[in-house]
């Protein structure tokens, strides 16, 4: 994440400014290398049992999938396939545990974002409520810039 930040204890509310790639809560590089085809991925000194859990989150790029359930600490499942096969081992990424009730992002730049894997057009604006504080959110803002309000 890219940009600047300001908290608001009173409201439990941060504003941030995102540019490039990534999700939020901010993606975390743990342990290995990972390929997928389809549903399964599997780790290259990956520790899956340990540093993943069901329900939790891998990213890549700018697309994040849920894990349906771990094998070993080499082999899990997806709830959805990345869009495609990852070929080439990359780097196993997730989003950090920071949990929030509700995210706005608004595209101030002058050019689309991507949030989520929807479009967001220039000066428009995207809620988001996660009631339980679960599920992250992923943005492409590589050529544009975001704005978010975040409340804890």
């Amino acid at each position: 994440m890219g940009g600047s930040i300001v908290f608001n204890k009173e409201a439990n509310l941060k504003r941030l400014v995102l540019t490039g790639k990534n999700t939020l809560p901010a993606s975390e590089t743990i342990t290995g290398t990972m390929l997928s085809t389809g549903f399964w991925v599997r780790g290259i000194g990956t520790k899956f049992t340990t540093e993943l859990r069901k329900d939790e989150y891998l990213y890549n790029g700018d697309v994040l999938r849920r894990i349906q359930f771990i094998v070993s600490d080499t082999l899990l499942r997806l709830t959805d396939a990345f869009p495609a096969d990852i070929t080439i081992a990359i780097a196993v990424k997730r989003p950090s545990l920071t949990r929030y009730r509700n995210a706005v992002f608004k595209n101030t730049g002058a050019t689309a974002a991507t949030v989520n894997e929807s479009t967001l057009t220039s000066g428009s604006t995207k809620e988001y409520e996660h009631v339980g504080g679960i599920a992250p959110i992923s943005y492409d803002a590589a050529i544009t810039t975001l704005e978010v309000e975040v409340k804890f």
